[in-house]
């Protein structure tokens, strides 16, 4: 017979027995227990928790969201996925969380990079454009609002602005598609919480065409600076190409991730790191899971991820397959094996309303943990993955169990 390592399940059935009783900013109150780690060794099986029905649909599609860079909640609703509805905004706003820090943590800093000039195909403002298109431009930002309740006016008013012109890519006359897009951008969300402050500038990739690759809001200051000298330190970069100097604004951690373990894996930098202090009143919801380190030892990733709250029975389910799946992307993309996935959980809870859920939980019988099947290629970039490049093969979970969310 063989034996099903069960450490969620023994962690649930710990804090059950032996959590102490806790207020919690919900109202609801906690059952919590203070520091726990769990292994998996990703070699031997996907931890997808069986004891009840996980949906894995929902945490390909959270993962792919926040590889992404995108905040905002329109882009899991239009796939059916639900889990972040209560936070968001009316118009699908999240504020600068997982995706925003992922991709592009925000930081307008001294130091000088080289940042190559983009450029995006535009056929100019003489391309024949859609009835639909002009009859969008041409209304009142107020109409405009009407037929498209769920985009913010702000954005409306940045298409409409931007429209006209050569500026704006193909793409984006489509006024859902540029609200999406847009909401991955550099900057998007500082701008979002201080419109004021910030500028949508696509000069500072050396360029005045606006599209999904040159989109970048960046401090109205800085934008008077590169205004005064736009192409003062025009230079060629490492690979020959043009390239302009700049300050740094955003760093990619997942791009830098990648580079990293590609060619310095023994480096003990290799952080995946969501909890910006600066950001944090400026987010729907602080990072849960904050902190995320990869090693590399024998040709195998591994990953640690260090959860401030875990909510034993409805989040880390969750948590747990994400990061496996994060470490089973990338060592497919880095020419790796797959290691370990540790998890360590700061205030590890079970909320009131869910003890009854636990204890069902935890008496039925473990069942074999399913693998993962890949149907992409190998070095599709993290955040060009869909849907249908990854499936979970072997997987027959207990019955699902409901459980209210604690908001």
């Amino acid at each position: 017979m063989t034996v099903i390592d069960t450490p969620y399940e023994d962690l649930l059935k710990e804090v059950l027995e032996n959590g102490s009783y806790k207020e919690d900013r919900t109202g609801t109150g906690t059952y919590s227990t203070f520091g726990a780690q769990l292994r998996y060794d990703l070699s031997e099986s996907f931890p997808l928790v069986t004891t009840k029905k996980v949906n894995f649909h929902s945490v390909l599609g959270e993962l792919l969201w926040f590889l992404k860079g995108s905040t905002n909640n329109q882009w899991l609703k239009d796939r059916n996925i639900k889990i972040w509805n209560e936070w968001a905004d009316e118009y699908g706003q999240l504020g600068s969380i997982y995706g925003a820090q992922w991709r592009n943590w925000y930081h307008p800093s001294e130091a000088e990079v080289s940042v190559p000039i983009r450029d995006i195909p535009v056929k100019g403002a003489s391309r024949k454009r859609s009835n639909e298109v002009i009859s969008n431009y041409t209304m009142g930002l107020s109409m405009l609002s009407k037929k498209y309740p769920h985009i913010n006016p702000m954005v409306l008013q940045i298409w409409r602005n931007n429209f006209a012109s050569y500026l704006l890519s193909p793409d984006w006359e489509d006024v859902n598609v540029f609200a999406q897009e847009l909401a991955c951008a550099p900057g998007f969300s500082q701008w979002y919480a201080h419109p004021d402050n910030y500028r949508i500038f696509p000069q500072y990739y050396g360029t005045r065409r606006l599209g999904k690759e040159t989109a970048i809001f960046i401090p109205e200051s800085y934008a008077k600076e590169i205004e005064d000298s736009p192409l003062a330190t025009l230079h060629d970069d490492k690979n020959g190409n043009p390239a302009v100097l700049r300050k740094s604004i955003v760093v990619d951690q997942v791009a830098n991730i990648v580079d990293t373990i590609a060619n310095n894996p023994d480096s003990r930098r290799i952080i995946l790191n969501a909890w910006n202090v600066g950001e944090l009143a400026n987010m729907a919801l602080p990072p849960c899971h904050a902190f995320f380190q990869f090693y590399v030892k024998d040709g195998k990733l591994s990953g640690m991820l260090t959860q401030r709250s875990a909510d034993l029975f409805l989040g880390v389910p969750f948590n747990l397959a994400s990061y496996a799946l994060l470490i089973h992307m990338t060592a497919r993309l880095t020419g790796l094996e797959v290691g370990e996935l540790v998890w360590t959980g700061g205030d590890c809870h079970i909320y009131a309303n869910h003890v009854e859920q636990v204890k069902t939980q935890i008496s039925r019988t473990p069942k074999q943990y399913p693998q993962i099947k890949f149907n992409n290629d190998p070095k599709t970039p993290l955040w060009d993955y869909d849907f249908e490049d990854v499936e979970v093969v072997g997987y027959d979970p207990h019955p699902f169990i409901k459980g209210a969310v604690a908001v």
